[in-house]
């Protein structure tokens, strides 16, 4: 669950940058750049690191979306926020995004003793609370990437906040619409909520065809299904064959259907997020001619953060077929 949390987040982040930067820093930063998140100093990365402008001067903004609380998480973001400002070298502000209470959270500042009582570091750091915000004011913010956020926010788990998100992304915002079912779909569990859900989502499913968000969450779910061997045959459908995750033997049909099936979704995540690395797609589909491999590059594709992963993913997996 945590790890949907992390993407979903970061997704939106991803997405609309200059919102959530603008949220943070209550409109006082601006959007630059994204950082590598990666830290050779620290044995774990940050969510997410921001190059941003504040009255004209460069600084780094780094965030970490938190969906469970950790009795060390001042120390962990300590660590980053160390490691960025060595390596960027500029200050550094640093945000916790709580998105669902689950218990009591460490508060600002984080300080260092020594064994002698002394004290050696004092570090300030911001702790935002979803489920403290009230969602009117999210929404006067006038910002649209923040509001898929809204069931996340004070008395947000409800169907009427849910439908009111829905009618503000509705027209335009397709991408921030189907994270923002996502969110809700993680608060409204009761079973009649679930199946309104689904029902709402249901209704929508001609709006959502061509959306590249929903598009890749449906092929990640397929792979996890191919992987865990839930299948029937593409004969009865391959969303009959993941609900239901019957372990039967693949028929040497059902081989090929997936092997078509993936060779159809990997020029098409890459053509729309990669294009230019359409000539190396091709080249993976004339190597790679199992389904296992393929299905495994078409994965590391998808959550590939940028151009360069996505490079790597491909040139690997050509160099693998290649050697066979």
């Amino acid at each position: 669950m945590d790890k949907f949390w992390d993407k979903a987040l970061k997704r939106l982040a991803k997405l609309r940058p200059q919102h959530i930067v603008q949220f943070l820093s209550n409109g006082q930063a601006e959007f630059v750049r994204e950082y590598d998140s990666e830290l050779q100093i620290s044995t774990r990365e940050p969510d997410l690191l921001y190059n941003v402008s504040i009255g004209g001067a460069e600084a780094t903004l780094h965030i970490e979306f938190q969906r469970r609380r950790d009795g060390r998480m001042d120390r962990r973001v300590w660590e980053y926020n160390v490691a960025a400002s060595l390596i960027h070298g500029m200050p550094v502000y640093s945000y916790v995004l709580y998105l669902i209470q689950d218990g009591p959270t460490v508060e600002s500042p984080y300080r260092l003793n020594g064994p002698d009582g002394k004290l050696l570091h004092v570090f300030h750091f911001e702790n935002v609370k979803l489920w403290e915000i009230d969602g009117s004011a999210l929404k006067q913010t006038g910002l649209e990437g923040l509001l898929p956020l809204l069931p996340l926010t004070q008395n947000g788990a409800r169907r009427e906040v849910a439908e009111e998100m829905m009618g503000l992304l509705q027209d335009k915002q397709r991408d921030l619409l189907a994270l923002g079912l996502a969110f809700a779909g993680q608060v409204l569990t009761q079973e009649e909520d679930k199946q309104w859900l689904k029902a709402r989502f249901s209704s929508m499913q001609e709006f959502f065809e061509e959306n590249w968000v929903v598009q890749e969450w449906m092929k990640e779910g397929l792979m996890k299904g191919l992987k865990e061997g839930k299948e029937e045959g593409l004969k009865q459908g391959l969303e009959e064959g993941l609900a239901e995750g019957k372990e039967e033997g693949l028929k040497e049909g059902e081989v090929i259907g997936q092997l078509e099936t993936l060779q159809a979704m990997l020029p098409r995540v890459v053509d729309r997020h990669f294009p230019e690395l359409a000539p190396l797609a091709r080249q993976a589909l004339i190597l790679v001619k199992d389904v296992a491999p393929l299905r495994e590059l078409l994965g590391a594709v998808i959550d590939a953060q940028d151009a360069t992963e996505a490079r790597i993913a491909l040139e690997k997996a050509c160099h693998a077929a290649d050697s066979l």
